[in-house]
């Protein structure tokens, strides 16, 4: 709201409103309301009250997306441990309960909100009930869920997160991406000018071996929306969750591995594409096996 052109007589009131409208919306982000409000050192200071419950109505979305969102609500305020464990709860066991095919017959624009909350539980959870594998799980989930998204809306918003997941510890996708390179290894006769060595399946080497594949992969997603020159993203991030955006650490660290790899000597683009989409239909073949 401007005030330049109003009369000098109505500039208190429309002080006034606008000191109102800031403390009305300043702390209401993810439905936080107010509970006291201090100057200190000539700053506001806002004391924010988190709701109990998500205050938001999802009702119009697909049951699934609804538990997605609560949980993305929770995890996004801060919200108390047992609440975001619920709302947790809520959504994979929902998922469990009704197989792979919830996700499966989701729009691509209600994989998005899928995908994030999928992707927090898989990066931000240490452990659920004392097991790795619903971290395992839920990467596989939210890798599907991101790539039905960027399939059906051309939108690369998701291509840092699913870096994140790429990047991240090696049990998180290192099931789906052993399943591509024994794709690719079953297609050419166990070896390609890509698949490296002839190693025997269901080994470590060549569990290593396929692992190894999301260097070219996440090197071929962030060409796409990084400036590696500036040192910054070239997209719009907007609805993703800070917590899944690569930090410049990170990106650094990632710069560093790829250049000692052996990618950096070849056209990692193409296997880069190739392991990208395989690793997506794999984790869709979960989906359909689950």
């Amino acid at each position: 709201m401007k005030i330049g052109s109003s009369f000098k007589a109505g500039l208190q009131e429309e002080r006034q409103k606008q000191e109102q409208s800031a403390q009305d919306l300043a702390p209401s982000f993810f439905g936080q309301g107010v509970e006291k409000k201090e100057i200190i050192n000539g700053m506001e200071v806002f004391t924010v009250r988190t709701p109990a419950e998500c205050p938001y109505d999802f009702s119009d979305r697909p049951q699934v997306c609804q538990y997605a969102l609560r949980f993305n609500w929770a995890f996004s305020v801060g919200s108390d441990g047992s609440v975001i464990d619920r709302t947790l709860n809520d959504l994979y066991g929902f998922v469990q309960r009704n197989t792979g095919k919830v996700l499966l017959e989701l729009s691509p624009k209600d994989c998005f909100c899928v995908g994030n909350a999928y992707a927090l539980i898989a990066l931000q959870t240490e452990q659920v009930n004392g097991q790795r594998a619903v971290n395992s799980v839920s990467a596989e989930n939210a890798f599907f869920c991101f790539m039905h998204y960027y399939e059906g809306t051309g939108d690369k918003s998701v291509f840092p997160a699913l870096f994140s997941l790429l990047y991240g510890p090696d049990d998180l996708l290192g099931d789906v991406l052993e399943r591509s390179h024994a794709w690719f290894a079953y297609k050419s006769g166990t070896r390609s000018p890509f698949i490296g060595p002839a190693y025997s399946l269901n080994t470590n080497q060549f569990r290593n071996s396929a692992i190894s594949f999301r260097i070219a992969v996440c090197k071929y997603l962030m060409d796409q929306v990084y400036d590696w020159d500036r040192g910054g993203f070239t997209i719009d991030k907007i609805g993703i969750s800070g917590l899944l955006i690569p930090s410049v650490d990170v990106i650094d660290r990632f710069i560093q591995e790829f250049e000692d790899s052996r990618f950096i000597a070849m056209d990692y683009s193409i296997p880069g594409k190739m392991y990208l989409e395989r690793t997506y239909k794999e984790c869709e073949d979960l989906l359909k096996e689950f």
